[in-house]
Parts: structure tokens; C-alpha cells; sequence
């Protein structure tokens, strides 16, 4: 009698939970990712101010609109020398981070108006998904050994760190999505040929996305090798450049719009797995006929 005492009040609290707790965040979170999609996609420029805080390594402007940098007027010294770097429209440098973070945005939608009605499976998946966004705003390129001898970083004279809410969290629980963008490969290219003036044959500019910040990364490429030949034609990836790299500038801007999406998401990863946690015990109450 008292085992089916428990087993009733087990069911009521479950219908309570589905009833009560759900529909109102999926409806919050449905709300929050709409509002983060529409931040990263607003076509109004965002201008970035990139200045080293104690030398003239880098200096000037950067605009991202979307998912792209849509203007640059950056003064850089390299060595003995001078550049003035400029880039307009209609020429752009896509940032595939951002596109990604779009595509990522876009399926947490799919998934809590498609799949919600299977509210284990819809949480699961609201885990995966921001644990892939973590990675892929976190994801950084080897930048130590002996292929890059004279590494320099210039930090801007903006923090990193995004003070208004604790940074998104990352495990290692071997998901696919969190494994989906391997370090070293889409995230950044390297491009000579879109500025005006056209950069010298040796540099390489290319700009990637850490957490709230856009970075910047110029490189200086050693002798005549089949990287610079390929550099003529258009892009290529990073991390083959790296190899004939005798120096790289890091310098890094924070995005305010970036920073307000990584605060949403931050908020939206700590809701996802309490709503996890919760629908767990209920479920693990419910299978065990109500004995916790």
C-alpha cells in the first residue's frame, strides 16, 4: 500500500514538473537564444579599437558587421618597417567562428521547437550544443616551438575577460558536438590579397575569434616557399603557414556584442544543466517507483 502511495505522489510531482517547470523554460530559453541569434547577426557595424598599450605595434581600426570584417585602417610595425593595412567593402575577411556560432544558435532553435516533446533527449542535445560553442570560441592554434622563433603578442587595451558573468564552461564528456572543430584547421585564413595597398608577398593578416574578443594575426613568412606562391592566388590556411612563420603579432579587441552573446550563453549553459539535473531525479524517482 505505501509503495503505491509513493508511486502515485512520484507521478504527480513528474505531471507538476511537465506541466509547470517545462513549457516555462522553453519558452526562456527559446527567448534567449532568438535574442543572442540576433546580436550575432546584426548587420550594424561594431568598430573595434586595436592599440598596444605600451608600444606602437599595432594600431587602429577594425569593423566586424555579421560575420565579417568589413573595414580595416590599421597602422602595424614589423621589424624596421611600416605598414598601413586597409581593407573596404565590397572586399570582406569572413570570420568562420561567427558563421558557426549562427549555425550552432540556428539548431538550439531546431531543437526546442522540434524535438522538445522529448524533454530528456531536447536537454541532451541543448548540452551538446553548447558545449560545441564553447570549443569553438575557445579553440586556439599552437603557437609555441621552434617553427616560430620570435613569436610577439600585443594585447589590446581591452580586458579578456568577460566581467558581468562566469565564462562558459567546457567539459570532456567525448560528445560529438563538442569534437566537431579540431583546433588548427576553419578558424582563421590567411589572406594578402584583398587590401589596398596590396600587403608585401612575405605578410599574411588574419583575424579569429576568442571568447568576446576578435584577434588579429599578421605574420611574416620566411624566403621564397610555396606558401608565398599560394598566398598570390588568395587564402590558405593557417596553420600551414605556420611552419614558415619567422614572426607572428597576436592583438586582441573585445567585441562588446560578442561579450553580451558569451554572457547570454553563459546564463543559458547554467539553466540548460539545472533543468538537466532536475529532469534527471524526477526521471530517476519515477523509474525506481519512487524511492530516491
Amino acid at each position: 500500500m505505501e509503495t503505491d502511495v509513493n508511486a502515485f505522489v512520484v507521478q504527480k510531482e513528474k505531471e507538476w514538473f511537465e506541466q509547470n517547470v517545462l513549457p516555462g523554460f522553453w519558452e526562456s530559453v527559446t527567448n534567449e537564444v532568438k535574442e543572442a541569434l540576433e546580436l550575432v547577426e546584426g548587420e550594424t557595424p561594431t568598430v573595434l579599437v586595436f592599440s598596444s598599450p605600451k608600444t606602437d605595434v599595432v594600431k587602429g581600426i577594425v569593423s566586424r558587421k555579421g560575420a565579417v570584417i568589413d573595414r580595416i585602417n590599421l597602422t602595424i610595425k614589423m621589424g624596421r618597417s611600416t605598414h598601413m593595412i586597409k581593407l573596404e567593402e565590397p572586399n570582406t575577411v569572413r570570420l568562420e567562428q561567427i558563421i558557426n556560432l549562427v549555425n550552432y544558435l540556428r539548431y538550439l532553435l531546431y531543437v526546442l521547437l522540434r524535438i522538445k516533446e522529448n524533454a530528456g533527449r531536447a536537454v541532451q542535445q541543448l548540452e551538446e550544443i553548447l558545449r560545441a560553442i564553447v570549443y569553438l570560441l575557445n579553440t586556439e592554434e599552437e603557437t609555441s616551438g621552434p617553427s616560430n622563433p620570435n613569436l610577439v603578442s600585443q594585447g589590446s587595451n581591452v580586458s579578456l575577460e568577460t566581467p558581468s558573468s562566469q565564462p562558459l564552461q567546457s567539459n570532456s564528456s567525448g560528445s560529438y558536438f563538442s569534437h566537431s572543430h579540431p583546433p588548427l584547421h576553419v578558424h582563421k585564413r590567411a589572406a594578402n590579397d584583398l587590401f589596398t595597398p596590396p600587403l608585401p608577398p612575405n605578410l599574411a593578416l588574419s583575424f579569429s575569434v576568442s571568447t568576446s574578443s576578435v584577434c588579429l594575426h599578421l605574420f611574416r613568412l620566411l624566403g621564397t616557399n610555396p606558401i608565398l606562391d599560394s598566398l598570390k592566388f588568395g587564402s590558405l590556411e593557417t596553420n600551414n603557414a605556420l611552419p614558415h612563420t619567422s614572426q607572428r603579432i597576436d592583438a586582441f579587441s573585445q567585441d562588446p556584442i560578442l561579450l553580451a552573446v558569451t554572457a547570454k550563453l553563459s546564463a543559458l549553459q547554467k539553466k540548460v544543466n539545472d533543468i538537466s539535473y532536475r529532469l534527471k531525479v524526477v526521471s530517476s524517482s519515477v523509474k525506481f517507483g519512487g524511492t530516491p
